[in-house]
């Protein structure tokens, strides 16, 4: 290696670890009260979804029974499949070693940190100076859009946020330099997307990494043929590093209510043009931080500021497409973002929009729209940083040295503008999201139940459903069967029962849910009332019960409801099948036997019965693919009773009943990435050391004979 390769690398790495020192200051700074007291929680509302969701994971983990299954939430669910626990997640192991309030302080640092780093490597790259680099790293990490996530508590989006730039950085260098092995590590920071939480960010990865590939086809650096061999390899590394996330999630959500979306559900949550107005004034229409926001719902995917400076210096690229060509695609992309974020609101937007919704798989699914802004704000601000440089590069041409060091100065003032303007602008978004209380306070200063009905429902033992007075996932904290949970996506079927039913006691679908205890404000009609707002169900049906009668009904979940509220319909005598249970007579008078749960955790329920003859056992838990039962151990089938929930033929006399939940398609996602893990790190393990051996060689000198 001669002298002058070392020293520019010695520049490049002096470059690199130089950024990374300011942004960690600056990072310190913003979130220097987090840091340094320990209880203070960080996040908003939605912070009630997904830490108790996170905590509940971690304690499956710490007492090595990983919840596969989740029977408290919604009914049940199968939890694993659920992106926003961020199961895989790396930050996973600060709540191994914290409390949740402090890990997940740590987790928003790193993340934010990562964030602006990658924009930062990403435009050192590009031959940018460090100052172009900070400036486009705070201005992604530290604008309106991630600080507004904090405020909601949209833990897993802030998450994923980091491995965007990422992803895009090792994309555009495995594109540059026909490298397959940075396409793998594209392929991995699009996995962690997934990891923290959110596949919607995947999928704007996925779409803007289709873009830039396009832009390197028709700017003629690569051929069709590359450009298609490339891409499905990218595809192949993506799905192969994150089938332990894929195959469950997409069991999951093709039983869900979020598979049948309408066109019209996704355009609740679109990006009107006024709110563009946001680049300019952050504050336009009031802040959540003082309470005079009166704009629509969404704030947190609506409002954008990457500051100022930032914002000009992207607009005067439009001036030098010919003289930084990377500029076009980056216009292009952020206009791209920009229109299908507006769905519907303009015609242009819409006629965009429709394409997409029909011909991007998954993109039907995508349910708020204005989250596509976060692939605008990353190109506009890696745009600003490419201008910026020009503007201000580094040059001998001839120039007085006294003008050089005033172009220098000039940068920097610029720099630390955009520095204060973010730090005037953020310093309200931090105080609005800390609560400056322990995770457990958060969600017990508004009771589940008044005291002293709270301890009664912790130790009814028919495990009951119950409604709380709020809407938190507390309830996984105490193991309480809540009959609905904020997370907008549940079994379909369920829904009959989760969206349905309204009038508590008066309702036979409430009663077949055992839901027994609420409490709503509001008088449902229970005939007997203990406490303030508490109500008791005092004919609900058990949660398990044994049957000798059934009916087989047909037309879907629709018509299973009209059985279910028919007059002639027998409760407790008669299950409603889709198919015959051919063993089993179809008698219907009432069996006089007794059933209990004797065992209730996250997969697996025993239930212990006796019965004078044959019938049909009961559980009022959601019917899904993966539960396995068995008699006295036994193996034998699940029947979907009364549309949504499980039955199986059982003998007379008495026995035990154990229905465990076995995904297969959890294991196998796992066995598939566990698989491409591996040999994707070994890939990378060779190539070290290979790159090593050719190093040495190089700087060892030839003897000469």
């Amino acid at each position: 290696m001669t002298s002058t390769d070392s020293t520019t690398k010695w520049n490049s790495n002096y470059k690199i670890w130089w950024g990374v020192f300011l942004l960690l200051i600056y990072d310190i700074m913003m979130f220097h009260f987090p840091l340094f007291h320990f209880q203070a929680l960080i996040g908003g509302n939605d912070m009630t979804i997904f830490l108790p969701y996170k905590v509940y994971w971690i304690n499956s983990l710490k007492n090595r029974t990983p919840a596969l299954w989740n029977p408290y939430a919604s009914m049940g669910e199968p939890f694993l499949a659920c992106p926003s626990i961020g199961a895989y997640s790396i930050f996973n192991l600060f709540y191994f070693i914290f409390n949740p309030a402090y890990a997940t302080t740590l987790t928003y640092f790193f993340s934010l940190g990562l964030a602006a780093l990658g924009v930062y490597v990403f435009l050192i790259e590009k031959g940018c100076m460090w100052e172009c680099g900070i400036l486009g790293g705070i201005a992604y990490a530290f604008g309106a859009y991630p600080l507004a996530q904090m405020v909601t508590g949209e833990y897993a989006l802030v998450c994923a946020l980091p491995w965007i730039p990422w992803t895009l950085y090792f994309w555009d260098k495995g594109l540059n330099q026909k490298n397959k092995t940075l396409f793998g590590l594209a392929a991995a920071s699009c996995a962690w997307t997934l990891f923290q939480g959110y596949p919607q960010i995947a999928l704007y990865l996925l779409m803007a990494c289709a873009w830039w590939i396009f832009c390197f086809w028709i700017s003629r650096k690569i051929t069709l043929k590359q450009a298609i061999q490339n891409g499905l390899l990218f595809v192949i590394f993506f799905f192969v590093l994150a089938a332990c996330q894929i195959l469950p999630s997409y069991q999951f959500v093709i039983h869900t209510n979020r598979w049948h979306m309408s066109y019209w559900s996704c355009m609740t949550d679109y990006l009107a043009p006024i709110n563009l107005w946001h680049f300019i004034e952050p504050n336009f229409l009031g802040s959540v931080c003082t309470n005079t926001w009166h704009g629509r719902w969404g704030y947190q995917s609506l409002v954008n500021y990457i500051g100022i400076i930032p914002l000009i210096l992207f607009l005067i690229g439009i001036f030098l497409f010919k003289k930084i060509p990377q500029l076009l695609w980056l216009w292009g992309m952020a206009i791209l973002a920009l229109l299908l974020s507006m769905g519907s609101s303009t015609p242009l937007s819409s006629l965009i929009f429709q394409i997409f919704y029909h011909w991007f798989p998954g993109f039907s699914k995508n349910r708020v729209l204005g989250r596509m802004m976060i692939i605008t704000d990353f190109s506009m601000v890696l745009g600003a940083g490419l201008v910026f440089n020009y503007i201000f590069q580094y040059s001998s041409d001839q120039k007085p040295q006294s003008f050089l060091i005033w172009k220098k100065w000039i940068a920097r003032i610029l720099l630390i503008g955009t520095v204060l303007d973010l730090v005037h602008f953020g310093r309200p978004f931090f105080k609005a999201t800390l609560l400056n209380t322990t995770h457990h306070l958060f969600y017990v200063t508004d009771p589940l139940f008044p005291q002293p009905m709270f301890q009664k429902v912790l130790h009814d033992p028919t495990f009951p459903r119950v409604d709380p007075a709020n809407r938190v996932c507390a309830n996984m904290y105490y193991h309480l069967s809540q009959r609905s949970s904020p997370d907008t996506c549940f079994l379909s079927e369920m829904g009959i029962f989760i969206e349905g039913p309204t009038k508590l006691g008066n309702d036979p679908l409430l009663d077949l849910i055992n839901l027994k205890y609420s409490a709503y404000p509001n008088d449902f009609g229970f005939k007997k009332k203990e406490g303030p707002n508490f109500w008791v169900n005092q004919k609900t049906d058990p949660r398990t019960f044994i049957a000798s009668g059934y009916q087989i009904v047909k037309g879907g979940i629709l018509a299973t409801k009209n059985a279910l509220l028919s007059p002639r319909f027998q409760a407790r005598k008669i299950i409603l099948l889709t198919h015959h249970p051919k063993f089993l007579g179809d008698s219907n008078p009432a069996i006089d036997g007794k059933a209990r749960i004797v065992n209730y955790r996250d997969n697996e329920v025993s239930i212990r019965y006796w019965a004078p003859r044959a019938g049909l056992l009961f559980l009022s838990d959601p019917y899904f693919p993966g539960w396995k039962a068995s008699i006295d151990g036994k193996s034998t089938k699940i029947f979907r009773a009364d549309g949504a929930f499980r039955a199986v033929v059982v003998p007379a006399g008495h026995h035990l009943v154990t229905m465990k939940y076995q995904p297969k398609w959890v294991y196998i996602g796992l066995l598939i990435s566990a698989i491409g893990w591996i040999v994707f790190l070994g890939i990378l393990g060779i190539n070290f050391y290979n790159k090593k051996q050719i190093k040495l060689i190089e700087q060892t000198p030839m003897e000469t004979h």
